[in-house]
């Protein structure tokens, strides 16, 4: 809400801006609801702000109280919104990861691409 006060919007020029229903980004503000990854994203793009930002003051990313160990559907929830808590050891953890991943798709480029030179030859 400080963000939306500070720029002089109201609730449904964000909601307007953002694609959203009013009563969605109302919910979010008042902490009846949490947006989902998505949302974050045009939340953030919207302001101008990174997610830490966004966030910040809730440092442990707290979605309904849950924790990410307490949520074994998690990746075949098709709920938008995830029920979890994201610490900062968890998201370096996923940061971690997901360099780990790209270093592996560059890698396997690299390997694809002798294959096929290879082959040609």
């Amino acid at each position: 809400m400080d963000l939306r006060v500070s720029k002089n919007l109201t609730r449904e020029k964000v909601a307007e801006e953002l694609g959203i229903s009013k009563t969605a980004y109302g919910k979010w503000e008042s902490d009846l609801a949490k947006p989902g990854f998505d949302n974050i994203n045009l939340l953030c793009n919207f302001y101008g702000i990174l997610k830490d930002e966004l966030m910040s003051e809730d440092k442990e990313y707290s979605f309904n109280n849950n924790t990410f160990n307490n949520s074994p559907n998690l990746i075949n929830s098709t709920n938008s919104v995830f029920n979890y808590t994201l610490s900062n050891e968890i998201i370096e953890k996923i940061l971690e990861n997901q360099q780990m991943i790209s270093d592996l798709v560059k890698n396997q480029d690299i390997i694809f691409k002798e294959i096929i030179t290879k082959k040609n030859n």
